[in-house]
């Protein structure tokens, strides 16, 4: 963010009386996250089961293949397979669609 304090993103603005609205609080709370994500290296972990017995050395295909799906991660793999490495860090995000 631009600098701006915690203290500084209050609902009111000097001078004014404004009424603290639902979205005002929202819109708080997203600057806040964004503020925490931008400081954290975030890692996200995927655990894939590789059969339902809990066996050593079983591998379900279809097992696999099905949380894979459900998790989004084979849609993630497609993306990137067809050519789409852009990606913007929270503060450019922010800058752009804020």
């Amino acid at each position: 963010m631009d600098g701006k304090s915690t203290h500084s993103l209050n609902m009111s603005r000097l001078g004014e009386k404004r009424t603290k609205t639902v979205i005002s609080y929202m819109k708080v709370s997203l600057l806040l996250l964004v503020q925490k994500l931008n400081a954290a290296e975030l890692h996200f972990i995927r655990c894939i089961r590789p059969n339902a017995l809990k066996k050593n050395n079983v591998f379900e295909r279809a097992l696999v293949e099905k949380q894979l799906y459900y998790t989004g991660i084979a849609d993630a793999a497609e993306i990137f397979k067809n050519g789409y490495p852009f990606r913007k860090t929270y503060s450019e995000f922010i800058k752009t669609y804020l």
